[in-house]
This record gives structure tokens, C-alpha cells and sequence, in this order.
């Protein structure tokens, strides 16, 4: 329709990571004086598979304003494969992961005066990562990491403000401001004198962030970008009343 346009696009992308190889460990205190070798054998595999789909709006049907709604999809699913063979803790692991991830963004942009553009535009961002350890051998005395973690979601909110002024047909400066806000969900197996399982609030992210641009066209064909930002941010994980 008139003023009014859509995109669509999907992309689909498989990695596979393979890395093999022997070491000679050092192990002992040096002032004794001795030290011992102990040899180990490591392998390890990654395979990643994801799916990305993409969606786009945009209506230009108010005057010197464009409105805008985009939608972003992702599907990822993850084999992990580690193994140590000799040495003090010899390890297996083999885990696999299914990621689902959403993300959602509107606003408009708007010139109200010539050369004076202001932006504005929120986001909703989302991911749940869930992990089923298939397989999973430790030596006595290792931890359980990361063999009990079962899941793993965030949450994240996104404000943004822009303003731009072309002062000069050969200078353009633009000032900003955004502030995002994630919240993270870990959810695990039960451990005996640590924690009853399930899932907990773990982690919260704070961040604001200022910056400023210039761009200068003093020439034909020549274009030199300069900008700066500054980001106060915070991050604060939960104690969740263990001592541990």
C-alpha cells in the first residue's frame, strides 16, 4: 500500500569447531625442589546450527515522519563435546543446548525542521537457553559445574533517543542517549548443603549510555567521522540467602 512498506529475511548458518591435541603438565612445587610431568590427551567439538528470521515495517504516511516496527527470530541448537584423558581430574562432557532468542523494536523518526532530526525507538529483547547434559563424568573431588545448570533466560528493555542537525551542508552532529536494563534467570539441579534446585533470579545489568557525533564532508569525495560515548553501567548478581 501506498506510504507503507515490509521486509522479510531468513538466514540459516551451521559451524562446526574441532580441536585435538597433547600437553605435559608441570605439577609440583618448584622450592622443594622437583617437579613432575603428567601427560594428557584433550578433545573437543563444537556444532552450531541457527536459524534467523527477520521482519521489517515501516510507514512514511504522516508528514516528515517515518514510523517504524521491526521483529527478529532466532532458533540455535548447540553440541558440545569435551574430554581430558589422564592428569589429576580427567573429565567428559557432552552437552547439548537449544537457544531460543525473540526481539521486538519500534519507533519513529521525525524532522519536524529542516536539517533537525529527532529519533526515538524501544526494544524488547528475550533468551532462554536450555541444556540437557547427556553425558557428564568428573573426577572425585571436581565440582559439579557446569553439568547441573538446566536453564539460562534473560530478559532486556531498550530506550533510545537521538537528536541530529545538519548545521552545515558539509557538517552533520548528532547527540544520544539509551538505556538498557537486563534481567538473567538460571535455573539448576539440586546439590546437597548448596541449593534446593530450580529456577532463581541471578543477575540484573543496568547501563546508560551518552554519545555524540560529528560528520564533515569538507571535500567532494571525502568524508571524516568522529564520536564519543560514555556508558555508566552496573551488574549485581543474587546471593539468594547462601552462605556458599
Amino acid at each position: 500500500w501506498a506510504n507503507l512498506a515490509f521486509s522479510a529475511a531468513v538466514q540459516s548458518e551451521w559451524t562446526r569447531q574441532t580441536g585435538l591435541g597433547d600437553e605435559n603438565l608441570r605439577i609440583g612445587n618448584p622450592a622443594i625442589p622437583f617437579l613432575f610431568s603428567v601427560p594428557i590427551s584433550l578433545s573437543s567439538q563444537l556444532d552450531t546450527h541457527a536459524t534467523t528470521e527477520q521482519f521489517g515495517l515501516r510507514y512514511t504516511g504522516v508528514p516528515h515522519t517515518a514510523l517504524f516496527a521491526e521483529g527478529r527470530f532466532q532458533q540455535e541448537a548447540r553440541g558440545t563435546f569435551e574430554r581430558q584423558i589422564g592428569g589429576a581430574e580427567p573429565f567428559l562432557r557432552r552437552t547439548d543446548a537449544d537457544a531460543d532468542g525473540k526481539e521486538f523494536r519500534a519507533g519513529w523518526h521525525t524532522s519536524p525542521w529542516p536539517g533537525v532530526t529527532f529519533s526515538a525507538s524501544y526494544k524488547r529483547r528475550e533468551r532462554r537457553t536450555d541444556y540437557a547434559n547427556s553425558e557428564y563424568v568428573i573426577a572425585a573431588g571436581g565440582g559439579p559445574y557446569p553439568g547441573f545448570l538446566r536453564q539460562r533466560a534473560s530478559t532486556g528493555d531498550e530506550v533510545d533517543a537521538r537528536v541530529a542537525w545538519r548545521a552545515a551542508s558539509w557538517w552533520q552532529t548528532h547527540i544520544g542517549y539509551r538505556l538498557a536494563a537486563t534481567d538473567y534467570v538460571t535455573a539448576t539441579d539440586a546439590l546437597a548443603g548448596t541449593t534446593p534446585g530450580g529456577a532463581v533470579f541471578s543477575a540484573n545489568h543496568d547501563a546508560h549510555t551518552w554519545s555524540l557525533g560529528h560528520t564533515l564532508t569538507p571535500f567532494r569525495r571525502w568524508t571524516l567521522n568522529a564520536s564519543a560515548s560514555y556508558t555508566d553501567s552496573r551488574a549485581s548478581s543474587a546471593q539468594n540467602g547462601v552462605a556458599s
